[in-house]
């Protein structure tokens, strides 16, 4: 269709293999390999394309996981300052249920940009989540993370300008 038409005319076009990748991903199992080879083909191009590395940690469940993690692992080592590529791996702790290493990586992002409501809402989440855990656990400590939860919530709300009259 339009958009193989428009990779075959601009290969070198990041937004077009993303644009490539989605279309190669709607296809399911069938489309993954492509999707992939996409995904690496746009990253060549644009290391820190923000939509192919959410594509990368959004669907790193169905791609070889360790070549995912290497992959934003070394675009880190590049970049250290790459923002979208700590949401990426972040991300894909979290969807490999690492809620420690997802944190971690999310507070690096957070060091970077602290005001960024997507990273400090995104923490607010892994503490809630890490909080749920904990309780279920009836571990004695389960409350620092709510503490932990809200704190970043709040951060996340004030970016946004929700706080600005309290």
């Amino acid at each position: 269709g339009v958009v193989q038409k428009a990779a075959a005319e601009n290969p070198n076009s990041a937004d077009i293999q993303a644009n490539l990748a989605y279309l190669q991903l709607l296809k399911g199992e069938d489309g993954l390999q492509d999707a992939f080879a996409s995904i690496l083909r746009a990253l060549q191009i644009e290391p820190s394309h923000q939509v192919i590395l959410r594509y990368l940690a959004d669907f790193s469940l169905y791609f070889k996981q360790e070549e995912v993690e290497k992959l934003l692992r070394e675009i880190l080592a590049q970049d250290p300052h790459n923002i979208h590529a700590y949401l990426a791996l972040g991300t894909f702790y979290y969807n490999q249920k690492n809620i420690h290493l997802a944190v971690e990586t999310f507070k690096h992002a957070y060091d970077f940009e602290p005001d960024s409501i997507e990273i400090s809402h995104s923490l607010g989440r892994l503490y809630l989540y890490a909080y749920e855990e904990a309780k279920e656990r009836q571990d004695k400590y389960a409350y620092n993370y709510y503490v932990m939860a809200d704190n970043y919530f709040s951060v996340a709300l004030g970016a946004a300008g929700y706080l600005g009259g309290i």
